[in-house]
């Protein structure tokens, strides 16, 4: 089976972010299935809305990322909250999850689909969104860096058994020195893929909205993917006034679109969640 796959630990705002980008899939009319990897630190209610709205759930096995010396230096090492609870993601390459799918499409949470995407799945293993693209590429990987973005990516157990189970049984072996997280581990996993240009997705499909990066390529319609790496981490669902620096590029109008998907969903499923307020947001 050949599927989309999102991942959540927690039950904050993440939730809006998910089933925005999960109604996204449904209006561009994917013919794939949608699918949450999610931990044990997701609670009863999310795990109902995540059902009642018709995401499939997989419970994902955390134990051993959890248990490495790896991911206990990153908490030392002052890594940002969000970098050290998508740590454990990397818990989706072992064999768990390999004996239920043939391939997976990872999405990150915080994009807006505008377009069917459904090529991705059919392109080969290690596809990925190039770095802050459409910048240069990086030509040459450097230790801890990223030359590709994890927000997506194709992983081809088919064509690859067991290499994600090995990959990961190696994190201890990472350079404690390095603050890793979810997406410098990938990097590190395939340095060399700078040098495979059959694997890269332009900007087209994860363009990052922050100014400097493709905000100013706001109104182009060909864009399949926005990225919302600028974008607020707290005060949602915007009960209050909230200011907004000028480099967060489309973050009001992609807030309006999943405060539609919420009031959406709340109506089919009588789910009762709290509106985002996109007018709150100045």
């Amino acid at each position: 089976m050949n599927a989309w796959m999102f991942f959540l630990s927690s039950n904050d705002y993440y939730i809006y972010m998910l089933l925005g980008a999960y109604k996204n899939l449904l209006d561009t009319k994917t013919k794939y299935p949608i699918y949450c990897a999610i931990t044990k630190d997701v609670n009863a209610n999310t795990r109902q809305i995540l059902q009642a709205v018709g995401i499939n759930i997989l419970e994902l096995n955390t134990n051993f990322i959890l248990s490495t010396s790896t991911l206990k230096n990153t908490n030392e090492s002052g890594l940002t909250a969000w970098y050290k609870s998508a740590f454990p993601k990397l818990a989706l390459f072992d064999t768990q999850v390999e004996e239920k799918f043939d391939k997976i499409v990872y999405l990150d949470t915080d994009q807006w689909i505008k377009q069917n995407i459904d090529e991705v799945m059919d392109m080969p293993h290690m596809t990925a969104v190039i770095d802050r693209s459409p910048k240069p590429l990086i030509t040459e990987y450097t230790l801890g860096a990223s030359i590709f973005c994890s927000g997506m990516f194709v992983w081809d157990f088919k064509e690859n058994p067991h290499l994600g189970h090995n990959l990961v049984r190696y994190i201890d072996d990472l350079n404690p020195n390095v603050s890793w997280h979810d997406q410098s581990v990938l990097n590190y996993w395939y340095r060399d893929w700078n040098k495979h240009p059959e694997l890269h997705l332009d900007y087209h499909y994860g363009a990052m909205n922050h100014l400097e990066n493709c905000g100013y390529m706001w109104d182009d319609p060909s864009i399949k993917v926005w990225h919302f790496t600028t974008r607020n981490r707290t005060d949602w669902p915007f009960y209050s006034r909230v200011e907004l620096p000028k480099t967060y590029v489309g973050f009001k109008e992609w807030v309006a679109s999943i405060a539609n998907t919420i009031i959406e969903f709340n109506e089919a499923y009588n789910l009762h969640m709290v509106i985002p307020n996109a007018n709150n947001l100045k």
